[in-house]
């Protein structure tokens, strides 16, 4: 079982995040600030992170640098989850080290979509409508 961390500080959309996740099967760590998401990356990894740009203190540009520029974690897939438009997040990709980026509020078939094509799966039939990534690479 692939194991998830959401890293948000908005209870409502872990929550949102964590039912979708959960009822396709995936394992869901979930953390409310960068710092505290750091901490438990570095005692137990996951497959994947979901990632909140903007975020008090230590936020979404902070977290995935440190995830992609330590040796033990930059290996894990990185997928930016903002409220930011595309035109804007197009600017981030050009110099974030992220795998992935998503629009909030997120479609559930473009989410799977993109978590399955950055862990190597594939959707079950039925379970979703196939959506687009908008991938960085």
């Amino acid at each position: 079982m692939k194991t998830i961390m959401i890293i948000d500080d908005d209870a409502n959309v872990r929550r949102s995040v964590r039912y979708v996740l959960k009822s396709h099967g995936y394992r869901v760590f979930e953390a409310s600030s960068g710092a505290d998401a750091l901490q438990q990356l570095r005692k137990e990894p996951v497959d994947l992170v979901i990632l909140d740009l903007v975020m008090p203190q230590v936020d979404g540009t902070m977290v995935c640098d440190q995830i992609k520029s330590d040796p033990t974690l930059s290996a894990i897939p990185v997928v930016i989850f903002t409220v930011m438009r595309e035109e804007i997040c197009r600017d981030w990709k050009r110099y974030m080290k992220a795998n992935a980026f998503l629009i909030k509020p997120f479609q559930v078939g473009e989410l799977l979509t993109t978590i399955n094509e950055l862990l190597g799966g594939s959707i079950n039939e039925g379970d979703t409508q196939p959506g687009v990534s908008r991938s960085a690479h």
